[in-house]
């Protein structure tokens, strides 16, 4: 099993920005949200590469 660090990047980030947003706090509520972002970019990527592994392993077959 192996982590999906792009979705538990956005967990964090929602949790980030639903405290902040419960304490007033706009500073973490953004931090949250730049979290939320940073982490579908890294599942994209991740998502991209595996793409580009299976093309290459049936390439190879």
């Amino acid at each position: 099993m192996s982590l999906d660090k792009g979705k538990i990047d956005q967990t964090k980030g929602s949790i980030k920005e639903s405290v902040g947003k419960a304490t007033n706090n706009e500073s973490l509520e953004n931090e949250g949200k730049q979290d939320k972002v940073a982490g579908k970019a890294k599942e994209k990527t991740e998502d991209a590469k595996n793409s580009v592994n299976d093309a290459i392993d049936k390439f190879k077959q």
